[in-house]
């Protein structure tokens, strides 16, 4: 069994997918992460925590990207979350798990969110690094009514 950094998330589920063992993830982020997990009540996955230079520049991430430890303590800030099942991952699902981050994050002070089709993406930009919010939406593809059939 893996060593346990919060209630739910083992240490490698953040850990570089290189293998490199680049820094550590940032405790806020585990907390709030058990938070939404007990909240939700099914298993939940990081798919992208801690990324080094290279891994981020193979994915595509950003040159300043919150996955790359930084700081004096050299703690990633950032991870992507999803639901453990493949059948979960839908969009009012995918809404509701960036809802309970949102919520159970106001009181980690400043939070990067991003909303993508099948995961969230969520910052503790707050904790040790004096970054403001942010939010944004851009890569999903938002669900619409259709008028109805009267």
């Amino acid at each position: 069994m893996g060593e346990y950094v919060g209630k739910f998330w083992q240490r490698k589920e953040f850990a570089c997918s290189c293998g490199c063992n680049t820094g550590e993830i940032h405790p806020k982020l585990v907390e709030l992460a058990d938070l939404v997990r007990e909240n939700i009540g099914v298993p939940l996955t990081c798919t992208s925590g801690i990324r080094c230079e290279t891994r981020n520049a193979a994915v595509g991430g950003a040159k300043n990207s919150l996955h790359i430890p930084s700081g004096s303590c050299q703690f990633g800030h950032a991870g992507d979350f999803t639901f453990y099942s493949p059948i979960l991952r839908q969009k009012l699902n995918i809404l509701h798990l960036y809802y309970l981050f949102e919520s159970h994050g106001r009181e980690f002070g400043a939070l990067g969110l991003g909303l993508y089709n099948s995961w969230v993406h969520v910052d503790v930009r707050g904790a040790g690094l004096g970054l403001a919010a942010g939010r944004w939406s851009d890569s999903f593809d938002w669900p619409y009514l259709r008028k109805p059939l009267i």
